[in-house]
């Protein structure tokens, strides 16, 4: 077999460079079974850097050019993006970022289906508070209006001994059994002027004419407990067929309005129930959420302490996190005062802060601890790291709230 190697042992700046030594490797044509690709990278160097820039660059090329939706494309990671993320992790030396980092993508992913929970959850009850009981009421409203129109127009239809409906309109205060005579009235009044004084009944239904400006066309107005606008052409007999049509569309528009009447309050009951459903991650988004926590207190993100320090402040807090597996070992007194500070853990969104410990004091004191061990307590188990002096100060600065409660 023919061995192919290409060893770079620089990093490049351009995300597009590391995909193009890729693809001289995984290409068309290549006739090898197989392909190694290999990745070099020394721990604590400046390769860290190198390529969290490289991270960055894929993080805001891979929001552009994607097929996905803006909204998701700006939290969605790339496959690439994760692959330089990974690599950024273990040049670091540290297995905690490698993990906070696929943790908090995870938690990307969850928050962006948090927020769409509760986007849609808006939504509901926006419609359950004013889109639909207004539906409803529109809706039930126009039924009733609709049933009126539809019985008036039925009880003034006149019928032959066939059951045929006759025609018979009459235009102000003149009646008219033929369409075309009836047709050629309306038409004259609108040539002469006297459209808009003309008065009629037809079916039981008022008649009147409008001239609609905008389209500059005069139309035909049937109120009864609604009201329907015909369209005047130039055709007399068409004219009054048009008006048929409309009254006998009536009953149709009848039904179709109780169908979407009913699907309305269906649909008021199902969101009713839906907008109280739980976001069904919940609970897993909020053990991702701590876990976060807990990464970013071992790291101690916000903070830049010394050297001895920083050292001190995990393994105080490493202390603290895994005090429930060796809580056998601990004295009453830190026992009480390990458990005080997981509570604050796993409420807070940030890291460790001295207003903790203020908290934790009122604590200790209102259960009958000595000032001096409370003081020690602090001084041996904070994360904050007091001197013997400043957790004395603690106390004495807190024992009048702790006796005021």
């Amino acid at each position: 077999m023919e061995i192919i190697s290409k060893l770079y042992l620089s990093l490049s700046w351009r995300p597009s460079d590391l995909e193009q030594r890729r693809g001289r490797i995984i290409r068309q044509g290549n006739e090898n079974k197989q392909a190694k690709i290999f990745r070099y990278v020394t721990e604590e160097t400046f390769d860290a850097y190198l390529w969290q820039i490289i991270e960055n660059k894929q993080r805001f090329i891979a929001q552009i050019m994607t097929s996905k939706a803006p909204v998701r494309s700006a939290d969605d990671i790339d496959e690439a993006t994760l692959s330089y993320a990974e690599i950024k992790a273990i040049a670091t030396g540290n297995p905690l970022i490698k993990e906070k980092m696929e943790v908090d993508i995870q938690l990307e992913k969850f928050k962006m289906a948090k927020a769409s929970y509760l986007q849609q959850k808006h939504r509901l009850e926006h419609r359950i508070a004013e889109s639909y009981p207004q539906q409803i009421k529109a809706l039930t409203d126009k039924i009733n209006r609709l049933e009126h129109d539809v019985s008036t127009c039925t009880l003034h239809t006149a019928k032959n001994s066939d059951g045929k409906k006759n025609f018979c309109v009459t235009l102000d205060e003149s009646v008219y059994t033929d369409r075309v005579k009836a047709g050629e009235y309306l038409l004259d009044a609108i040539k002469k002027g006297d459209a808009k004084h003309l008065t009629g009944t037809y079916r039981g239904l008022r008649m009147r004419i409008d001239f609609e400006a905008f389209k500059q066309v005069y139309e035909l107005v049937l109120s009864g407990r609604l009201s329907y606008k015909i369209e005047i052409g130039n055709d007399a007999a068409g004219n009054m067929v048009r008006i048929d049509n409309v009254i006998e569309h009536l009953e149709p528009e009848l039904i179709t309005s109780k169908g979407k009447l009913e699907e309305a309050k269906q649909n008021f009951e199902s969101a009713k129930i839906e907008v109280n459903v739980p976001f069904v991650q919940e609970e897993e988004f909020q053990a991702k959420l701590l876990r976060s926590r807990e990464i970013e207190l071992l790291l101690n993100v916000d903070h830049e302490p010394g050297i001895e320090n920083q050292k001190e402040q995990q393994k105080r807090l490493q202390d603290i996190l895994a005090s429930s597996e060796t809580e056998g070992a601990f004295s009453k007194l830190e026992k009480s005062y390990k458990k005080a500070a997981q509570r604050e853990l796993k409420t807070s969104k940030k890291s460790w802060d001295k207003k903790y410990d203020k908290k934790i004091v009122i604590n200790l004191l209102s259960k009958g601890y000595a000032d001096n061990e409370v003081a020690d307590a602090i001084f041996k188990y904070s994360p904050a790291i007091f001197t013997q002096e400043a957790s004395r100060q603690l106390i004495n600065e807190n024992k009048t709230m702790c006796f005021s409660r």
